[in-house]
């Protein structure tokens, strides 16, 4: 009978015994993608609160409202600012680029707000 070979990714990923070393490996993946570990995290950045109606734990949107979180890519002064910019610059061109070639590419794109960077701007110079 031929024997299987079991890779060393799969192991470390879903755990289970190595045949040639005998070395075991705990399943990574329940462990990671759990409910009591994902609650907690989710708890950490303040995106588990309490339904209203049932009084139940429930995930939340409201880390994404944190500032620390939501950029609006307008900020000249962000450090990041030129990042965003070419994010920007490679959103409209895939976007485009699928829109073109018959696809739905309006759906995926993202527009920084542009009249908040022209008036981020325009407060910067002093005329």
């Amino acid at each position: 009978m031929k024997r299987r070979r079991i890779s060393t990714f799969c192991l470390i990923t879903y755990g289970g015994e190595c045949p040639d070393t005998k070395v075991v490996c705990k399943n990574a993946v329940a462990a990671a993608f759990n409910l009591k570990s994902n609650l907690s995290a989710w708890n950490k950045v303040g995106a588990v609160g309490t339904d209203e109606e049932t009084g139940r734990r429930c995930v939340t949107m409201e880390c994404i409202k944190s500032k620390k979180v939501r950029i609006d890519g307008t900020d000249v002064s962000d450090p990041n600012y030129s990042i965003y910019q070419e994010i920007q610059s490679k959103n409209d061109y895939a976007t485009t680029q699928l829109s073109m070639r018959g696809f739905m590419g309006h759906l995926l794109k993202v527009q920084f707000k542009e009249d908040e960077i022209r008036a981020r701007l325009e407060s910067y110079y002093v005329g």
